[in-house]
């Protein structure tokens, strides 16, 4: 036998990776048609999501005004009493409910729901949100002193009161298909049970 030569592994040939299918190049404009897609799609979706955990529509702290949510529930009273009108009560947890959040979003910031209160309705709001910041101190004893005497044990809850304030016309609640005419319906079947 001949003797062995010595090699360096130099001398070894070099081997091919596996070969991979080409990718399409992707232009550069057409990139950044992709980018700007894909930004608008999660901008929107994250609107989306966020919505569902805040509020679209403003309370106000004092005072009342006919289809208008206030926290004062001593106001909405008295306008409910001088306008003779009922007064809805939203009893909500505004910043975690879920379902509070679909019948913002799907009724209370639409349109047909706001032209319809604005000339039927002195509207409240009782909430119990997990940021105290929100509702004024003065109000927190008595949200929780109203649950207990009309008798609310889970949220979203809608009492419709009469004008005096006292009388019961009716409770209300969420669904996932409630739409302002529905839920429009559904008041003044109860106003017109009284």
């Amino acid at each position: 036998l001949p003797p062995a030569t010595p090699f360096h592994p130099s001398q070894i040939p070099p081997t091919a990776p596996p070969s991979a299918p080409p990718q399409k190049q992707i232009p550069s404009s057409e990139y950044s048609m992709h980018n700007i897609q894909f930004i608008k799609v999660l901008v929107v979706s994250l609107s989306v999501f966020f919505s569902l955990f805040t509020s679209v529509h403003a309370v106000e702290k004092s005072g009342a005004k006919l289809g208008e949510w206030t926290m004062d529930y001593n106001a909405a009273l008295a306008l409910a009493k001088k306008e003779s009108k009922p007064i809805l009560v939203s009893f909500t947890k505004s910043d975690r409910c879920s379902w509070c959040k679909l019948m913002d979003n799907n009724v209370f910031a639409k349109k047909a729901w706001k032209d319809f209160a604005a000339k039927n309705l002195v509207l409240v709001t009782i909430d119990y949100p997990r940021d105290k910041s929100i509702v004024p101190t003065k109000f927190v004893q008595r949200n929780k002193d109203l649950a207990k005497e009309m008798k609310i044990h889970g949220v979203p809850a809608y009492i419709l009161l009469d004008a005096d304030g006292k009388t019961r016309l009716g409770k209300l609640g969420a669904g996932k298909d409630k739409t302002p005419k529905s839920f429009i319906k559904e008041v003044n079947s109860s106003i017109k049970a009284k």
